[in-house]
């Protein structure tokens, strides 16, 4: 049997989708085949692009990498995202679900975000892994915080993750 091919926008797109679906230091919310077959159904240029060294644009995590990031991992190919609010997503799939296995609903809102935020930092550091000192930024815009000279996790942080 073949094994599938992979696109130019999903090799792209792969460093960023590795940390967002789970890896050693991001909990999973969704998992790698999920990704794989939708990331063929839906458009994420952004999640494609980030952290390219020729856009410097490309390396904030920016309303519009976590609203790629929900559509990668959340999202059908005819779902519209625009509205969509992952506590009401959460809340729905809660409601409508005969299942009581409470880790398969999607995390709320701001634990997303800062999901989102600690996969980005992974993803940067997957990157830039082959440069000598690369100039990455500080771990606050990631989802981190100082606090009493120790390093934390922000508001909506993962302790598990």
């Amino acid at each position: 049997m073949r094994k599938p091919v992979l696109g130019l926008t999903q090799c792209r797109t792969l460093p960023f989708m590795h940390s967002v679906s789970g890896r050693d230091n991001t909990p999973f919310f969704t998992g790698k085949k999920v990704w794989l077959n939708r990331c063929k159904e839906v458009d994420i240029p952004t999640l494609e692009d980030f952290w390219d060294p020729e856009n410097s644009a490309s390396h904030t995590v920016s309303p519009e990498v976590i609203q790629q990031a929900k559509v990668a991992v959340y999202s059908k190919k005819d779902d519209d995202f625009e509205e969509v609010n992952l506590d009401n997503l959460r809340l729905n799939k809660f409601l409508n679900n005969k299942s009581t296995v409470l880790k398969l609903l999607p995390p709320p809102e701001d634990a997303f975000i800062q999901h989102v935020k600690r996969a980005a930092l992974a993803t940067l550091v997957d990157k830039v892994a082959h440069v000598a000192k690369p100039e990455v930024g500080t771990v606050t815009n990631y989802g981190w915080s100082f606090t009493d000279g120790k390093l934390e996790c922000m508001k909506g942080c993962n302790r598990n993750g």
